[in-house]
């Protein structure tokens, strides 16, 4: 893993605005859509002024994205096959990934908090990383 460099100036609050580009995520649970928009709205707010919450705020928001296409195909594979087995097999293997991404939610705020990057299993990279060169 490779740590960021980042001004010395607000140092602490840049680590807690990463930190909550994750966690926001986790509000999906009692507000529908607050799984992206969390993570979007801090990134846009502060992503011009650390290159950490940039990181973060994109990896974040590539992962709940990639979770939302996911689903979507989740359920039009599980409601297309016919094969009674396979839609059950289909179910738990989503289940059982839903049930491990608050987990990685968590282990990247971790990251975030140390100032360490974090790479979500499965996430497709819809918005790129900035150069740090």
């Amino acid at each position: 893993m490779q740590e960021f460099e980042y001004r010395k100036i607000g140092l602490e609050q840049d680590l807690n605005w990463a930190m909550w580009c994750h966690l926001s995520a986790l509000l999906a649970c009692w507000i529908p859509m607050a799984q992206f928009l969390g993570p979007f709205i801090i990134w846009l707010t502060r992503h011009k002024d650390s290159l950490l919450v940039d990181e973060h705020g994109k990896a974040a928001m590539n992962y709940n994205l990639s979770i939302i296409v996911y689903t979507i195909l989740f359920v039009l594979l599980i409601f297309f096959i016919p094969n009674d087995w396979v839609q059950i097999i289909l179910a738990g293997v989503y289940l059982l990934w839903m049930l491990a991404s608050p987990i990685f939610i968590i282990m990247a705020a971790y990251h975030a908090k140390k100032g360490k990057s974090f790479v979500y299993p499965l996430s497709i990279e819809f918005f790129k990383p900035r150069s740090k060169y």
